[in-house]
């Protein structure tokens, strides 16, 4: 082993990556490694495209960017390149990646990705288990995917032919992520567009077993770790067809259903190519050399050799060997309240021609988030702001539970718009829970004039020496460098000694940072008795507490009856 490094001598390294969940999986193992082989020698930080896969990493140290003795790297792995050929895993790659810029000798030391729950994380009840009032055994089941890669789609009939087959021993939870294909399964958990990546990463460690194909629940299957009680590997079944090579993929307790040698088109490795047929959005996976060469029954052949009896039969396995048990009688009733309780669960079905629809319009997600008694809240909203959403071509994002657990709840804005920034939206739409879009036929993108990239309504109560404060319930934020800087500061640092929380942080920075927020008219943003305006656009019942779900929910009532203006359309 090398000597220890003097404080003094320690590198400094911000390891940055914006690929999918999945490759950033695979740059947290990276990470472990580095630590691992070269204990002392480094701090490091991650600047990637899925910050929640980092929460209480322990080789996290954060680090400033404009630091002179910090590193920036760029992190890729060339290594796929040679996944038809050489022995090599995908754990492989970023290690490969990092031994030829900085020169080391890093091993995998983990057949497995690097994820860390917190022990409250841990001590928290599952979204199925509090659906269920008991803690029921399920399988995730991803039954879609994005439309970039459709050539890892396996049809909507023959996962349901799956989940018929298990109905009352197999309790399947049916995710994925709003503005992607997953068409909705009979008698599942339906909680699509309903958990975070932090959520995702929770269930899966509840989970019993994944059902999915190659994507990232496939890596979070292998990388969070398993409940006390519960075999040391989780069961996972793999979709995999033969785009991508088993060593490159597979990990080795999961039923991983290949086809690699089976066909001419992947006889010697995985295709690697893009799309069953093309989806005419102007992509460039639509080119003849990324779209499939054997097509049947609307799927690669590959996909089309896997049958439901296969599939159905690599579970079976799992129960076979002992190592999980089917559902008892008491548990598949408990089961089935919460798969009418989420029968109903909006999910608007994405389109890839939605982008060729409106080609000038800016990248926008419309960001909601609440825990605890808040949900009650999104339950009511909803319907109208994924109808919303769907109308202006916007990114919807609602999600249950608290993204962290460092700080109060009210801070979970803060990570998620980091997050969404990450992600490039061009704009970023934060509303609390407790506010309402009331004016369906306005564009929010409208608020934010150009300036500042920041925007925020004004509210009477003061601020230290000023008469009033920017009301952070309403966040409208265009993706620039000062923006990402603004809520990296907001995020550093723990708690603050004030009532407003993360508000006040804001607040204060803003002094200090003028130049970077604006005001916004009070119609985005208006709450009664406070900033009262005509036909408001969005209407907010802050500081109403429980009180604000019996008034949220007259407000819905009276949006749903007519399309006209409503009669709560205003805010005296």
């Amino acid at each position: 082993m090398r000597p220890e490094l003097q404080p003094a001598n320690v590198k400094k390294l911000i390891l940055c990556n914006h690929l999918s969940p999945g490759d950033i999986v695979m740059l947290t193992a990276a990470l472990r490694d580095l630590h691992t082989c070269y204990p002392n020698e480094y701090l490091t930080d991650t600047r990637t495209s899925c910050p929640d896969l980092w929460d209480n990493n322990p080789y996290i140290t954060p680090l400033n960017d404009h630091q002179p003795d910090v590193e920036r790297i760029e992190c890729d792995y060339p290594l796929i390149n040679e996944s038809n050929e050489a022995p090599y895993h995908c754990l492989h790659g970023f290690v490969d990646f990092l031994n030829q810029r900085l020169g080391l000798h890093i091993r995998p030391t983990a057949f497995r990705g690097d994820i860390h729950l917190s022990d409250m994380e841990k001590s928290w009840y599952s979204q199925v288990h509090e659906l269920t009032g008991e803690d029921t055994p399920f399988w995730i089941v991803v039954a879609g995917g994005k439309f970039d890669i459709t050539i890892k789609w396996w049809q909507t009939e023959r996962y349901q032919q799956i989940i018929d087959h298990f109905r009352g021993k197999i309790q399947f939870v049916q995710v994925g992520e709003q503005g992607h294909h997953h068409p909705k399964l009979e008698g599942v958990i339906d909680l699509r567009g309903r958990t975070g990546l932090r959520q995702l990463v929770r269930l899966v460690y509840h989970a019993q077993g994944v059902l999915c194909g190659v994507t990232a629940a496939m890596h979070l299957a292998a990388a969070v770790e398993t409940k006390n009680g519960s075999p040391a590997a989780r069961p996972c079944v793999v979709i995999a067809g033969g785009r991508e090579p088993v060593n490159w993929e597979a990990y080795p307790h999961h039923q991983f259903m290949h086809t690699i040698g089976q066909l001419p088109c992947c006889a010697r490795g995985g295709c690697w190519r893009a799309r069953t047929v093309p989806l005419g959005d102007g992509d460039e996976r639509d080119r003849p050399d990324r779209v499939c060469l054997d097509v049947v029954n609307n799927l690669p052949r590959c996909m089309d050799m896997i049958s439901p009896a296969d599939v159905i039969r690599r579970i079976e396995k799992y129960f076979d060997g002992r190592i999980v048990n089917y559902l008892t009688t008491e548990q598949a009733t408990a089961a089935n309240k919460a798969v009418a309780a989420t029968a109903g669960n909006v999910f608007p079905e994405a389109s890839p021609r939605a982008r060729l629809a409106q080609p000038d319009r800016v990248k926008t997600v419309l960001l909601q988030q609440a825990s605890g008694e808040h949900i009650k809240l999104l339950d009511l909203s909803d319907h109208l702001h994924a109808s919303y959403a769907a109308r202006h071509n916007l990114t919807f994002t609602s999600i249950r539970g608290s993204v962290q657990s460092e700080r109060p709840p009210v801070w979970d804005k803060v990570v998620l718009i980091r997050m969404m920034l990450e992600l490039d939206f061009d704009l970023i739409v934060w509303l609390d829970a407790d506010t309402l879009i009331l004016r369906p036929e306005v564009d929010v993108r409208q608020a934010l004039p150009d300036g500042a990239p920041i925007g925020m309504c004004r509210h009477p109560l003061p601020w230290e020496t000023q008469p009033w404060h920017y009301n952070a319930g309403v966040i409208l934020v265009r993706n620039t460098h000062a923006a990402r800087s603004f809520f990296e500061e907001i995020g550093h640092g723990g708690q603050e000694d004030h009532p407003w929380q993360e508000q006040a942080r804001m607040n204060a920075l803003s002094q200090r940072q003028p130049e970077l927020v604006q005001r916004i008219d009070d119609r985005w943003n208006c709450t009664s008795g406070v900033n009262p305006v005509r036909r408001p656009v969005i209407r907010g019942w802050h500081g109403q507490g429980p009180r604000a779900v019996a008034l949220m929910k007259a407000a819905v009532a009276a949006c749903r009856k007519s399309e006209r203006p409503n009669p709560l359309n205003r805010c005296a």
